[in-house]
């Protein structure tokens, strides 16, 4: 794969009720696959990380004109998934034999 900017997103800050804990903002996005779109999720394991680079296409595009300094909003189409072979297991594999 190519050498892709990655960039860190902050998960949203949560306050807590008297109900319990509750998000404030939008939660992280996220997509779900299945094992024919994307066979490697078969030895893949919960909790662990994992590298992955999709191609999208942009379907919407919205900011909301009455309400100053809101961000710009997208929704994307997923158009292709690919795996990047060097995992973060593979990644600390390498470490450790150095």
């Amino acid at each position: 794969m190519n050498q892709t900017k990655m960039r860190t997103l902050e998960e949203p800050k949560k306050m807590k009720d008297n109900m319990g804990m509750m998000e404030m903002g939008k939660s992280l996005p996220s997509f779900s696959v299945d094992e024919k779109q994307m066979p490697e999720i078969k030895e893949w394991k919960i909790g662990q990380r994992y590298m992955i680079e999709v191609e999208v296409e942009m379907t919407r595009i919205s900011k909301n004109e009455w309400r100053e300094g809101e961000p710009i909003n997208a929704s994307l189409k997923i158009i292709k998934v690919g795996v990047d072979t060097e995992d973060e297991k593979t990644i600390e594999a390498k470490k450790g034999h150095n």
